[in-house]
């Protein structure tokens, strides 16, 4: 498989807004003919003010999605995917969604469920303390005798920041799967920057990536098993995130080679706080996506509700009115009749 360029109007996007380079590399054996990065490059040069916070390297891992799904070469793609990206001296790892069960449906959860000191969440640690790197690794997680659809963040010294529990799961995923769900949306503060986390379903709604924006969060990191292929409402919701909660979006999906490509943005991109895509991986097929960014950079407006410049974030918070928003916190019983009930 050929090194595969980012797309002209990526690269614009890149250079322009968020002075980000961007390569798509394949994972596998072809990969190590594409390591090779030529750090000489003009785009590199151009960088905003060092005020702004470090340049974050991020690596967006696109695993294969295997028909039935493989658990163990699931495992073994992303260790080899954490070592590839791990040897270009990145500071961040993003995974999709349920390393240890990937994309399907056709394994139960229980049947994969780790806990999260277990062997494998161990060599998660140790990676990341072997390439002086943060790794975001989702997994079907076993709590007790309860198993969750987690995520767990690595710092580079390879201890466990904490374990983020997707809050939002679909109906047919709790009842079919008995899976329990969390309940709060941690803050990681981190050498790169104020890092949230979200699951896949976690972005049907907007109050999650809001709440995130509320915490001074720069960077939302999102894997899922989304499919993109179908229509927009990956593209036009992810970038609606970004927007409304004013912080950039690192997503890590599936990629589906046995599918035609259809919509418009790839299931792994990494989006900035405009909703401008400055880097996406292939629709089809599986690869590591690499992004430089400075996420603290704050998004500056001259001519939205203010009279000279302002920092955006200022601005949309301190124009909100919470004390008529009540409704958004009251009880959803209505809405939920056609639902089965549960106890989760």
């Amino acid at each position: 498989m050929e090194r595969v360029i980012a797309s002209l109007c990526c690269t614009v996007g890149c250079i322009i807004f968020s002075m980000a380079v961007v390569l798509v590399v394949p994972s596998g054996p072809e990969a190590s003919d594409a390591l090779a990065l030529d750090r000489s490059d003009e785009v590199f040069n151009v960088l905003p003010d060092e005020k702004y916070g470090p340049l974050v390297r991020v690596a967006l891992v696109q695993l294969e999605m295997l028909l039935p799904q493989d658990p163990q070469r699931h495992i073994a793609d992303a260790f080899a995917a954490i070592d590839e990206a791990g040897q270009r001296g990145v500071d961040l790892i993003v995974l999709p969604e349920g390393v240890n069960i990937g994309s399907g449906g056709n394994i139960p959860y229980r049947d994969v469920a780790e806990r999260a000191d277990s062997r494998m969440m161990k060599r998660v640690s140790y990676k990341a303390a072997e390439y002086n790197c943060h790794i975001l690794f989702p997994f079907i997680e076993l709590r007790g005798k309860e198993s969750y659809n987690s995520a767990a963040l690595f710092d580079r010294s390879g201890s466990c920041l904490g374990v983020y529990r997707k809050v939002h799961e679909p109906r047919c995923v709790v009842l079919g799967e008995g899976v329990f769900m969390g309940d709060n949306f941690p803050v990681f503060d981190t050498d790169i920057g104020r890092i949230g986390i979200l699951i896949c379903y976690d972005a049907i709604t907007p109050e999650p990536a809001l709440i995130y924006g509320l915490e001074g969060v720069d960077l939302i990191v999102f894997p899922h098993m989304i499919q993109p292929l179908e229509n927009e409402h990956f593209h036009i919701t992810t970038r609606a995130r970004a927007i409304d909660a004013s912080l950039h979006i690192a997503a890590a999906g599936w990629a589906r080679p046995f599918e035609e490509a259809g919509g418009r943005l790839s299931a792994t991109c990494f989006v900035d706080w405009e909703g401008k895509v400055l880097a996406q991986g292939s629709m089809l097929d599986p690869g590591i996506v690499y992004c430089e960014a400075r996420i603290g950079r704050p998004r500056i407006t001259e001519w939205l509700g203010v009279v000279e410049k302002a920092e955006w974030r200022k601005v949309l918070w301190g124009e909100r009115r919470p004390h008529l928003y009540g409704r958004l916190t009251k009880g959803n019983a209505e809405w939920r009749a056609w639902c089965p009930s549960d106890k989760r």
